[in-house]
């Protein structure tokens, strides 16, 4: 099965969540809202974009998924709930994680780019710090 517009997965706890709106892909998820039905709370899913992914592609997806759930760090998005596409039959690989409203870095680049705004020494630092100290986070787990 495809994940599409108004699929309903789960989470471990088995709570039903609506996928609600596309956000994007990359390059080889694709990220939609979604709603928890039982409290209206928003939280983002990642699926693979095909149910025929290359072995390449699945491999990194199923990595991403037991490794990042491990982190819980300020500075990294944190990933709540990875289904391998074992526990609910016809639903395929997905990750349930905290939804980043605010944009992202990617889109706050382009956004200061656009309006020619540019970033002040103490911006950039407090950007760049950020980074390392999520990176540090990620990396610690991959040592």
């Amino acid at each position: 099965m495809v994940i599409v517009l108004g699929s309903i997965i789960y989470d471990e706890e088995r709570n039903e969540f609506e996928v609600t709106r596309f956000i994007g892909s990359g390059n080889f998820g694709t990220v939609y809202e979604i709603r928890k039905r039982l409290d209206g709370s928003l939280f983002a899913l990642k699926t693979l974009q095909t149910p025929f992914a290359e072995q390449t592609a699945l491999k990194a997806f199923v990595n991403e998924g037991t490794l990042a759930t491990k982190i819980s760090h300020r500075n990294v998005i944190r990933y709540l709930y990875f289904h391998d596409g074992s526990v609910f039959q016809g639903l395929p690989p997905y990750i349930i994680m905290e939804l980043a409203n605010g944009g992202t870095l990617f889109q706050l680049l382009e956004s200061r780019k656009s309006n020619s705004q540019m970033f002040s020494n103490a911006e950039l630092k407090e950007l760049f710090l950020q980074l390392i100290d999520g990176m540090e986070a990620i990396n610690s787990l991959l040592v």
